[in-house]
C-alpha cells in the first residue's frame, strides 16, 4: 500500500525571519511514496515546464567546493551537476535519473548553500499567478548522505546556542528550499520571488522513490534586493513572470549559525558542519494554467 505523509511548508518561517517579520502556517504540501516507472512520466508541455524529466536534463547547476575543503565527506568533484550522473535507472524502468550530493553549511552563511540546481526558461512565457503546484519525483541515498542527526547537532553546538535553538535550527532531516525566481528588477517591476523549504524524512523513505508536490498556495512570495527580502503576495504583482526554478539544499529553518548570532558571531570560532544530502531525482517540473503568451 502506498504510504501518504503530509508535511507543512517550513519556509515561511525561513523566510520571513530573514526579513525579521512574523509568519503564518503555509498549506501542507504532500510526499507520497510511489513507483518510480509511472510517476516520472512527465505532463504534456502546456500543463509542465520540465527541465529533468523523459530523457531530458536541462537544469544548470553551481558547486563552491574545491580540493582546499577538506571537511567535505566526498571529493571535491561530486558536488557539481555531473552530466555523467544522468544515468538510465533500473529502478525507474531505465529512466534516466539524476544523482546529486546537495550541501548546506550550518554554521556561516559565506556561501551557505555550497551547491544546488538551476533551470530557466524562456521569459514572458509563465506569470507566477499561472503557475499550479512544484512536483518533484526522487529518491535519498543515505550511503552517499552525511546528515548531522539530532544528538551530532546538540554535540557540535553545545556551549553555542541552547538546545531549543538547536533543535529550530535543524532537525537532521532532508530540506530543500525551492525558489520561483521572477526577472531582474526593473524601473517598472521589483525581483520577485516566491520560495519554500520542505521536508522528507529518511527514517519515513529510507530510500524508495516519492513524490513531492507542493502546490503554489505553499510558497511565500517576497522581493529581494542586494540579498535582502520584504515579504510581499503574488496578488500585489499579477503581471508578473516567472524566470526559472531554483532547488537548494537547506537547514529546516533556512538559517545557519551566524543567523542566529549575528554580531556576536567570530569567523571560525565554531568549526563549520555541513549537511551533505544525496537525492537520486527522476522529475523536476513545474505546473502551470495554459501559456500566457
Amino acid at each position: 500500500m502506498i504510504a501518504r505523509h503530509v508535511r507543512r511548508a517550513s519556509a515561511v518561517g525561513a523566510l520571513l525571519v530573514l526579513a525579521g517579520c512574523a509568519a503564518s502556517p503555509s498549506p501542507a504540501y504532500e510526499v507520497t511514496a510511489v513507483e518510480c516507472a509511472s510517476a516520472a512520466v512527465p505532463r504534456p508541455d502546456d500543463e509542465a515546464f520540465t527541465p529533468l524529466g523523459d530523457e531530458i536534463l536541462t537544469m544548470t547547476g553551481w558547486s563552491h567546493t574545491s580540493p582546499a575543503e577538506t571537511s567535505l565527506a566526498l571529493e571535491h568533484t561530486r558536488y557539481g551537476l555531473r552530466r555523467s550522473a544522468f544515468l538510465p535507472d533500473p529502478t525507474c524502468a531505465d529512466r534516466s535519473t539524476l544523482e546529486i550530493v546537495l550541501v548546506k553549511r550550518l554554521v556561516d552563511w559565506d556561501r551557505q548553500h555550497v551547491n544546488g540546481l538551476e533551470a530557466t526558461w524562456p521569459t514572458r512565457s509563465v506569470r507566477f499567478s499561472d503557475v499550479t503546484d512544484v512536483t518533484l519525483v526522487l529518491r535519498l541515498l543515505p550511503g552517499l548522505s552525511s546528515i548531522p542527526g539530532p544528538e551530532a547537532l546538540a554535540e557540535h553546538f553545545a556551549g553555542v546556542l541552547e538546545p531549543e535553538q538547536v533543535h529550530e535550527l535543524d532537525g537532521g532531516k532532508v530540506n530543500l528550499e525551492l525558489t520561483l525566481f521572477g526577472e531582474p528588477a526593473n524601473a517598472e517591476r521589483p525581483f520577485l520571488n516566491a520560495g519554500t523549504i520542505i521536508e522528507i524524512d529518511p527514517d519515513a523513505h529510507p530510500d524508495g522513490w516519492v513524490r513531492v508536490t507542493v502546490p503554489l498556495e505553499a510558497f511565500e512570495a517576497y522581493t529581494e534586493v542586494a540579498y535582502q527580502r520584504s515579504p510581499s503576495s503574488l496578488e500585489e504583482h499579477p503581471g508578473l513572470f516567472v524566470r526559472g526554478l531554483r532547488v537548494n539544499p537547506e537547514s529546516a529553518s533556512g538559517r545557519t549559525l551566524r543567523h542566529v548570532q549575528l554580531d556576536d558571531f567570530e569567523p571560525g570560532a565554531t568549526p563549520e558542519l555541513f549537511k551533505e544530502m544525496a537525492l537520486q531525482l527522476a522529475l523536476v517540473e513545474v505546473g502551470h494554467a495554459p501559456a500566457s503568451g
